[in-house]
């Protein structure tokens, strides 16, 4: 089995390096890869390093529930919903591969939906439908508890024939994937303001942070609040509100590069930015004050005046990861006007 594997790694590897590879082989490939780690797991007792032989029970029935998976899914696999890397067994050991979960979806960055992260918050499984080109695919993200570490199997279900079979019709096809992407997006945004919503700061920061870290990179973690924003809508109305709020987000998307980082809308009237490999953090804040104290923001025959609180948080060459929850609460209270 081992030689198995050997081979199919640097099949995958060769695949992945060459030009105009076939990317259903591939996808093929890498879910006979996952497979045959599974059972690899099973054969040389995973549960003595991973569980220790007082929890032989637990490993077993778990083992049970994946083998039970494997007759109903095409792919089962176990990540680290940080690192967003897949795990495989060696020796008896658990050892960090070098392909990251992403790469199934042939994407080049983290989903921006990613249910392995909110299993990993929620403590949950997690469900959602995604694509690959023409490929549809169910996927699960359980989290489960090793040696006091939590981490999360992934379950894949080729879908495609059975949400298609009801149209011959082309049109209908590309409907499903447009309805798939855009409830994965909708998951993730502010009906609002179109920002990247709370959940999503809570899922991206973490990995940002891993990234920052492993490529010695500056990151960059933006707080802005607008000042006694519940006045505007008590003066002015809801609808008011929600006007300045979408005006504020506009000017938001423009003080920050889409390519380097990105803008969430956290609370209310609170907003993350996230600068990846810049020491311009604090220009960009002062900006973003300047802009909202200069701007009259026009709600029919209003005209509203507005203040804003910002703050800056800097991750660089930091030997311990801190918590979203630890950089929101820091800049919440170093924010100023």
């Amino acid at each position: 089995m081992n030689k198995r594997m050997d081979k199919l790694r640097t099949i995958i590897n060769e695949m992945i390096t060459s030009d105009g590879f076939n990317r259903e082989e591939l996808a093929g490939r890498s879910q006979e890869l996952d497979r045959l780690l599974l059972f690899f797991m099973q054969k040389n007792n995973y549960y003595k390093t991973v569980f220790g032989n007082r929890n032989r029970k637990e490993f077993d029935d778990f083992f049970e529930k994946l083998l039970h998976f494997d007759k109903l899914y095409d792919s089962i696999r176990i990540v680290d919903p940080v690192k967003k890397k897949v795990f495989e067994v060696k020796n008896a050991e658990l050892f960090e591969t070098d392909f990251v979960c992403y790469n199934f979806w042939k994407k080049k960055d983290v989903c921006s939906n990613c249910i392995s992260m909110r299993a990993y918050n929620e403590n949950d499984t997690i469900f959602k439908i995604e694509h690959h080109e023409d490929n549809i695919y169910t996927v699960a993200a359980v989290p489960v508890e090793i040696q006091g570490r939590t981490l999360v199997v992934e379950v894949l279900k080729n879908v495609t024939n059975i949400l298609r079979s009801e149209s011959e019709n082309p049109e209908y096809g590309i409907k499903i994937l447009s309805s798939i992407d855009y409830v994965n997006q909708a998951a993730v945004k502010d009906e609002l303001t179109n920002l990247f919503n709370r959940r999503f700061v809570k899922e991206k920061l973490p990995n940002e942070l891993f990234i920052s870290a492993i490529k010695g990179e500056p990151l960059s973690v933006i707080y802005a609040e607008l000042s006694y924003f519940s006045l505007i809508r008590d003066t002015y109305g809801e609808s008011a509100g929600d006007h300045v709020l979408k005006q504020f987000a506009e000017e938001l998307k423009d003080c920050i590069s889409q390519k380097d980082g990105w803008a969430a809308r956290y609370g209310a009237q609170e907003f993350i930015l996230c600068a990846k490999n810049t020491d311009g953090a604090a220009a960009i804040a002062e900006r973003i004050k300047n802009t909202v104290k200069q701007k009259i923001f026009l709600y029919g025959r209003h005209r509203i005046n507005l203040n804003c609180r910002t703050g800056v948080y800097i991750f660089e060459n930091n030997k311990e990861y801190p918590s979203v929850y630890e950089i929101i609460e820091s800049l919440k209270r170093n924010s100023y006007a």
